[in-house]
Parts: C-alpha cells; structure tokens; sequence
C-alpha cells in the first residue's frame, strides 16, 4: 500500500518547471532536460513526480501549478502549468478535481507574485498552504516568499517522491535512483537530508 501522508495542507503551489511536447506520451508534453537555450538538468522529471506523490499520499487536497510561457513555443502560447496539468492528469491519473493551474511569469519572482496575490485573492491561510519546488531552488524560492511577507512552508519535490515508496524497499531503491540522478561528491548527503524530510512527512522519522 501506498504510503499516507503524516502532514497534510489544503493546497500546494507547485511550481513549474519547462516542459516540450512529445508524442511518446498521452498528455502530448514531458519536462525538459534543461531551459530552451542550453544549461545544466533542470531534473524536471523528479519534480513531475514529486508534484503527483503529493496528490497521491494525501500530503495535499489540492495542487495548484504556478507558472509562465514556455519559451520554446513562442507562437503557439504554450502554458507550463497547464501542460504540467496535463501530464498529472492523462500520465500520472491524477483526479482532474484536485489539480489547478495559476498564471504568473516564467521565473521565480513571478511564480512568488502569483503566489502571494492568489493568497489574498482566495483568502488561504499560510499554515494550510505549502510551496513544492526542487531541492535546489526551494531555498530561494522561500527566501522570495518569506520577503513578500508570505510564511509558507516549502517540501522538496523529490522527498515526496521518497515517501511515497510503496515500502522500505521501494524507498531504499528510489534512494538509489536519485543518488544517480544528481551524482557527484555531495549527493550522497543531499540525498540523507531528503530522506529525512521524506521520513517526517511519513510521521516516520527517528532522531539518530
């Protein structure tokens, strides 16, 4: 069985990450491997199934996807977030219901933006809400949300990805799996320190 979330908020921003289009796949859109110039791995595909381990483990009732223009398109006016909402609904099976797109511009400043408006707008507590972003780029997506005045509480994509092994076996091989996604000399402990966050959310984590 699927592991439960022991934290569980109203909604979640998920902020989006480029996307391309793909015939391999039912939504027609997958994550690019980096931006539409070149550049290092965005590690998109972690974060696509992080956002869907969210829906799933009951961490959070609703998922909204913050994000802009894919800067690939720029004649067709193709939405990160709503092809991001695609890929959730038609390849992962996510329940249309649960999953919600917010416009704001293609970076970090404007996924903040967004953010701290649709707060207002809807009327959303801070403590019922969190942001899910990579492990990477959450540190500053905080520190922009903490400048707006919004004290949202930030999950790393991939430690929801962890946590929702179907057991210990599964976890210790999807453990595996991102150590060799992001490899080099620190990975062994960023990986450690997503275990632990995947450990708390499961309300399973012991202090060593």
């Amino acid at each position: 069985m699927t592991a439960k979330s022991a934290i569980r908020v109203q909604t979640a921003f998920g902020l989006a990450f480029d996307v391309e289009k793909t015939l391999d796949r039912p939504s027609g859109f997958k994550p690019a491997r980096v931006d539409f110039t070149v550049g290092p791995d965005l590690y998109g595909e972690l974060r696509l199934s992080g956002f869907a381990a969210a829906l799933e483990c009951g961490f959070t009732q609703r998922l909204i996807i913050v994000g802009g223009l894919e800067a690939r398109y720029p004649d067709e006016s193709v939405g990160r977030a709503v092809a991001i909402r695609r890929m959730l609904i038609e390849d992962f099976g996510a329940e249309v219901h649960r999953v919600d797109t917010l416009e704001s511009q293609a970076n970090t400043a404007g996924n903040v933006a967004a953010i701290k408006k649709a707060l207002e707008d809807m009327k959303l507590s801070a403590e019922e809400c969190a942001v899910l972003s990579s492990h990477y780029h959450l540190p500053r997506v905080l520190l922009k949300l903490h400048g707006v005045g919004c004290r949202l509480c930030g999950y790393p994509a991939e430690a929801l990805w962890l946590a929702n092994g179907e057991d210990d076996a599964d976890r210790l091989d999807r453990a595996q799996r991102l150590l060799q996604a992001i490899g080099g000399s620190l990975a062994a402990r960023v990986v450690a320190e997503l275990n632990g966050i995947a450990d708390t959310i499961r309300g399973a984590y012991q202090p060593r």
